[in-house]
């Protein structure tokens, strides 16, 4: 069994799982990924769900060129899904 802990005021992200021995253990989420696929499996519309979503976090640099957010950054799978990998210090 594993659950998802949010803590309050922006503290990191847990999950707890049972250990070896039966008790909890607790670990750190780094960042984590969400992946553009329903529960139906079908895609996520519309198709560029993910430019959008970290369009929105990112900025022009000094060159005048965007550049993604550190805290959300797009991408995909191997099977071509579009995915977000985003940083749990959001």
């Amino acid at each position: 069994m594993r659950r998802a802990l949010s803590a309050a005021h922006g503290a990191a992200l847990a999950t707890q799982s049972f250990g070896a021995r039966g008790q909890y253990v607790t670990q750190k989420i780094e960042n984590f990924i969400i992946v553009g696929i329903t529960i139906d499996g079908k895609k996520f519309r519309p198709s560029d769900w993910a430019d959008r979503l970290c369009g929105v976090m990112s900025a022009f640099g000094a060159d005048n060129r965007m550049m993604y957010s550190p805290y959300v950054r797009p991408g995909c799978t191997l099977k071509g899904d579009k995915t977000v990998l985003v940083d749990a210090r959001l």
